[in-house]
């Protein structure tokens, strides 16, 4: 919360860039953060209207992250034709008859399109929220997609998706925010051992510090939780692997 300039830290000190916090205008400091927590939040409303509540991004915009953290399904269900929602195949086939005037058909095609995006991004979150907890992280890592902050904060942030898209994220965060600071807290190992550096703590206090290679070589902390979740067997290697990936 120190980061957000919510609480005054009583002694020491947060550099950003060799930069006190403390000395910078908390107006020019709060745009260059953002967070997704655990607990993510949708609130009553349209989907667009919470990804996008300032009105900065467009439709494009907000379907690239909705594409790159996989949850159009989402926001536009598969098509089913048996329901009689033969809507791509009847563009198909026009495209195929009229391709002589691909132009228009294209154009016609593509505002069609475009209007159906806008109407699923207009979907109603509603009062009771009908998205599961994973489905709300993942929303929420779209607009830190979308927003792309030079510093990030992952606090949970894939603690209630399954083990196949948290693993798609790792790689997501991996390649989208690799010009940015990012912090991760979380509970599983895996997911920070591609940090440049890794903080232990201990009794409330930093009991280690450094990269997670390091870490482990050294049999401290880091090296004992490693071990503990099922890494005995050469855990140097098999971390230094993923430090090297990364």
């Amino acid at each position: 919360m120190n980061k957000k300039d919510c609480v005054l830290c009583s002694e020491g000190s947060i550099l950003i860039d060799g930069c006190d916090i403390s000395l910078i205008n908390t107006c020019d400091l709060r745009p260059q953060l953002d967070t997704s927590p655990q607990e993510s939040t949708l609130f009553s409303g349209s989907l667009k209207g919470n990804l996008d509540p300032l009105l900065g991004y467009s439709i494009k915009d907000m379907w690239a992250a909705l594409v790159k953290c996989n949850i159009t399904e989402f926001v536009v269900p598969k098509r089913d034709k048996s329901a009689g929602d033969d809507y791509n195949d009847q563009y198909q086939e026009q495209v195929k008859k009229e391709i002589a005037e691909w132009d228009r058909i294209k154009s016609k095609l593509l505002k069609a399109i475009n209007e159906k995006a806008k109407r699923g991004l207009d979907k109603d979150v509603g009062h009771h929220n009908r998205f599961s907890n994973g489905q709300q992280q993942l929303f929420s890592l779209c607009r830190l997609l979308m927003r792309k902050r030079k510093i990030i904060v992952l606090d949970g942030a894939t603690a209630d998706v399954d083990l196949e898209t948290d693993q798609g994220m790792q790689k997501l965060f991996r390649s989208e925010f690799k010009d940015c600071t990012a912090l991760t807290i979380a509970h599983r190992l895996e997911k920070i051992v591609g940090s440049d550096h890794i903080v232990g703590m201990g009794k409330g206090t930093i009991a280690e510090f450094g990269p997670p290679k390091d870490l482990i070589e050294k049999g401290g902390l880091f090296a004992k939780l490693a071990k503990a979740n099922g890494f005995e067997d050469n855990v140097s290697s098999y971390f230094g692997c993923f430090y090297e990936y990364s």
